[in-house]
C-alpha cells in the first residue's frame, strides 16, 4: 500500500475534484430544479412578503443560508422572477460550495486526501435528494466535514480556523433535526480536544465552547425530534425510513461507499481497484440495458440524514482520527465515481427539464383554468400535485393566461386557491380573461 503523497501537487486536484462534484446540483438549479417539491411555495411566500420563511426553530440557520440571496434581491428591487429564480438556486448552491471550501482549507497539508469523504457524501447523500434542492439536510451535510476536519486535528487552531470552527458548529446546531447524530461525535471529539490542549488556555477555551455548540445541536436536535412542530411530518418521516432502500439509486451508491471505505480503512489498493471495475461494470449493464438506477421520491430520500448519514460520518472520523493514508489510486477511482454516479442524476434531470416544458407550454399556449386530468402532466413522474399552480404560475409569464389546476378539494394542502387568488401579483399582471374567470369562481359559494 502506498499512501497519498503530502505533495502540493496532490492538493490542489482535490478541491477540483470536491467542486466538479458539486457542478451536477449546480447545473440542476440552472435548470429550475430548486422550485420543485416545497421550494416554489418557499420562493413564492418569500417575494410576495418580502421576508425569510422561518417556520421551524431547529432548521433557523439552514433556512436563512437558503433564502438569503433571494431574500436580497428583493429588498434590492429586482422584480423579473427568472432572476430572482436564479437568486433563490444561488442560495442552494452556497451551503455545498462554502462546505467544500471550508473543509479542503480544514485539512492541513498531506491530508488533503481526506476530501474524500465529502465526495463521497455529496454522491450518495446529496444527489438522491436531487428533487428537493432546498432541503435544510441541503446545508447541514456539507457543515459536517469541515466541522470534523477541525474538531479532530491535533494541531492548534488558528485565528481563522477557530473562526471557521465556531462559524460551522453555529450552523448545525440549527441545520436540521438529525444533527443530534453527528453533533453528539463532533461534542465528544471537540471535549478530547480541550482535555489535550489543556496547557494552553486558549485553544482549551474555543474547544469548550465548539464543544458546546454541539452540545446544543444534540438538545435542539432531539428536542425538534421529539416533539415536532407537526406530528404528521414526524409520522411520515418515519413511515419512510425503508422507501429509499428499494430503488436502485440508494443501495447501489451504498454497496459502492461501503467498498471504497473497507478498502481504505484496510489500506488495500487491489480493493479500490475491484469497485473501479465494478463501476466501470455498471456504467456497461447501464448502456446496454439503456437504463439507469431509479431513484425513489426525494421526499422519502431524505430519511438517509438519520439512516445512512450517522453511519457515514463515524466510520470517516474513525479515518481521520487515526489519520489513515489513502491508497494511492484512491483518487483515480473518487472522480471515476464521480462520473459514474453521476449518471443517474443527469437521467433524472432530464425527466424534470420534460416536465419543466410541458407545464410552460401549457401554461403560455392554453388559456383559463386547465385541469390537469387528461393532460400529460397527470402521470408525469416529476409532478408535486400540490405546487403545480405555483409552478403555473412562476412558469407561465406574464400576464398569466392559463394555470394548470387540479380537481377541487384533491389536495387540501394548496397553498392556496388559484381559481380564486394568484401570487406574485406585484410582478406578474393576469390576462382579463383569466381574471373573469377568477372572479366567476370568487361569487360561488
Amino acid at each position: 500500500m502506498t499512501p497519498s503523497l503530502p505533495s502540493s501537487s496532490r492538493e490542489w486536484p482535490w478541491l477540483a475534484l470536491a467542486l466538479g462534484a458539486t457542478l451536477p446540483l449546480a447545473i440542476a438549479c440552472l435548470c429550475e430544479r430548486h422550485l420543485a417539491m416545497d421550494g416554489v411555495n418557499t420562493f413564492i411566500m418569500v417575494v410576495d412578503s418580502r421576508a425569510p420563511i422561518l417556520e421551524t426553530p431547529a432548521r433557523l440557520v439552514a433556512d436563512t443560508l437558503i433564502q438569503l440571496p433571494l431574500f436580497a434581491a428583493v429588498l434590492a428591487g429586482v422584480s423579473s422572477l427568472p432572476v430572482l429564480v436564479a437568486f433563490f438556486g444561488l442560495g442552494a448552491m452556497l451551503p455545498f460550495w462554502f462546505g467544500t471550501i471550508a473543509a479542503w482549507y480544514a485539512l492541513p497539508s498531506g491530508r488533503k486526501y481526506f476530501m474524500a469523504l465529502p465526495i463521497w457524501s455529496l454522491l450518495v447523500l446529496s444527489f438522491p435528494v436531487d428533487g428537493h434542492l432546498t432541503h435544510q439536510s441541503h446545508v447541514m451535510t456539507p457543515m459536517l466535514w469541515p466541522a470534523l476536519f477541525l474538531v479532530a486535528r491535533e494541531e492548534p487552531w488558528r485565528r481563522l480556523e477557530a473562526v471557521l470552527a465556531l462559524t460551522c458548529l453555529a450552523t448545525l446546531a440549527l441545520s436540521y433535526e438529525t444533527v443530534f447524530c453527528p453533533a453528539l461525535l463532533l461534542a465528544a471529539l471537540a471535549a478530547w480536544r480541550a482535555r489535550r490542549l489543556a496547557a494552553d488556555p486558549a485553544q482549551r477555551r474555543l474547544a469548550l465552547a465548539v464543544a458546546a455548540l454541539a452540545a446544543l445541536g444534540v438538545g435542539i436536535g432531539l428536542a425538534a425530534t421529539l416533539l415536532p412542530a407537526t406530528e404528521s411530518n414526524r409520522a411520515n418521516f418515519l413511515a419512510s425510513l425503508r422507501e429509499p432502500w428499494l430503488f436502485g439509486q440508494v443501495p447501489v451508491g451504498t454497496a459502492a461507499l461501503v467498498i471504497f471505505l473497507g478498502g481504505w480503512a484496510a489500506g488495500r489498493r487491489i480493493v479500490l481497484l475491484v469497485l473501479g471495475g465494478l463501476l466501470l461494470g455498471a456504467v456497461g449493464w447501464w448502456v446496454q440495458t439503456s437504463s439507469l438506477p431509479i431513484r425513489g421520491g426525494a421526499y422519502q430520500a431524505r430519511t438517509l440524514a438519520l439512516t445512512l448519514m450517522p453511519l457515514m460520518f463515524a466510520a470517516g472520523a474513525a479515518l481521520v482520527v487515526r489519520r489513515r493514508p489513502l491508497p494511492s489510486n484512491g483518487f483515480a477511482i473518487c472522480a471515476l465515481a464521480v462520473a459514474v454516479l453521476s449518471a443517474p442524476f443527469f437521467g433524472h434531470l432530464s425527466r424534470w427539464l420534460d416536465y419543466r416544458a410541458e407545464v410552460t407550454r401549457l401554461t403560455r399556449t392554453g388559456r383559463g383554468f386547465i385541469e390537469v386530468k387528461g393532460t400529460k402532466l397527470e402521470w408525469n413522474w416529476e409532478r408535486n400535485s400540490w405546487n403545480l399552480p405555483e409552478l403555473s404560475v412562476v412558469w407561465g409569464g406574464s400576464p398569466v393566461r392559463a394555470v394548470v389546476v387540479n380537481p377541487p378539494g384533491q389536495w387540501p394542502w394548496e397553498a392556496f386557491d388559484p381559481r380564486r387568488m394568484l401570487p406574485l401579483r406585484k410582478y406578474l399582471s393576469i390576462d382579463p380573461a383569466l381574471q373573469k374567470e377568477m372572479a366567476t369562481a370568487a361569487k360561488d359559494p
